[in-house]
């Protein structure tokens, strides 16, 4: 597949949106940070669901550059549609003029919790991930991964505390 086939990714210099949050969201609580950005649970007040909301970490919004490197995050991932990438729903601005995302909100356990709970010996765990479903999940990762090179794109991060795995994969 070629990239006009999955959604064409604009310049990173062009303004997202216009949708804010005080028109459509309520932050409801704070989901983890990286080194980057803060990802938020949020509900969709027009779709009444909840949704993961990624925005600049405060301490990164003046940093040169940054603002662009989120819209180009939001934008890649926007024209990705694989069944194991987080697909992206809304890309707009905060009143303070700064972007954010909104993407599907991911429940589940990490695959660096998986790996603790193997090395600590939960039996529980070990049972509910066994060796053949950790085994058909790097499996999905490894397709991701191609799918998402196969468009020009480097995640740059891929490690066990960013893999989710739900009750369905």
């Amino acid at each position: 597949p070629t990239r006009a086939q999955h959604g064409a990714v604009r310049s990173s210099g062009e303004r997202p949106g216009r949708t804010t949050v005080v028109d459509r969201y309520r932050r409801v609580s704070e989901l983890g940070r990286g080194a980057m950005g803060l990802v938020e649970l949020a509900e969709d007040l027009d779709l009444q669901r909840l949704v993961a909301m990624k925005s600049l970490a405060p301490e990164e919004a003046s940093r040169p550059g940054a603002r662009e490197r989120l819209i180009r995050e939001a934008r890649l991932g926007g024209g990705m549609e694989h069944p194991n990438i987080v697909p992206v729903h809304e890309l707009g601005m905060f009143e303070n003029g700064d972007p954010f995302f909104t993407m599907r909100r991911l429940q589940g356990r990490t695959l660096a919790e998986i790996f603790h709970g193997h090395r600590h010996k939960d039996e529980e765990l070990i049972e509910e991930f066994g060796r053949v479903r950790l085994l058909t999940v790097l499996i999905q990762v490894c397709m991701a991964v191609e799918f998402a090179h196969s468009l020009g794109v480097v995640h740059r991060d891929v490690k066990p505390g960013n893999i989710m795995l739900g009750d369905f994969g």
